[in-house]
């Protein structure tokens, strides 16, 4: 569950947030909304859903060798970026698959069985959560945005 932004997150973060949102919207209003999700579920939640060691969510021990842990390839990520994850590989494919209904809801697109028809049965998680998720979005720049149309307006 998604809770409202408490106290006020790094102003230059909210800034650059809100900046990339006035701009978007200016061309593709339908889309303001989708920048913010796509940048924040992108970067940073689903990063720490598929990799929750580097994230400090998760910690490995010491005694733990990189080389007994299994190496990932990222999803989407450069050819080149191997992730040594502390999880099982059957955690781990559940994660990214985890994180990819989160940047679908986070873009507001829902699967269409293209690539992968088992994400289907997703959708109507999607469609009950959008609102959820876009109030949160806007709870991240809606105090600037306001802001800013007054100073434009």
């Amino acid at each position: 569950m998604l809770t409202p932004p408490t106290g006020e997150p790094h102003s230059e973060l909210r800034e650059a947030l809100t900046h990339a949102k006035v701009l978007v919207s200016e061309l593709y209003p339908q889309m303001r909304q989708a920048v913010v999700g796509c940048f924040i579920f992108l970067r940073f939640f689903c990063p720490a859903i598929v990799s929750p060691h580097t994230a400090g969510i998760i910690d490995c021990t010491s005694s733990e060798r990189a080389s007994e842990l299994p190496l990932i390839v990222a999803a989407n990520s450069h050819p080149l970026v191997v992730l040594v994850a502390p999880v099982p590989n059957q955690a781990m494919s559940a994660l990214v698959l985890l994180s990819k209904l989160f940047q679908a809801l986070a873009s507001g697109v829902e699967f269409d069985g293209t690539k992968e028809e088992h994400m289907l049965r997703l959708n109507p998680f999607i469609q009950k959560n959008q609102l959820v998720v876009r109030i949160y979005l806007d709870n991240l720049t809606v105090c600037v945005v306001v802001l800013v149309e007054w100073l434009n307006g």
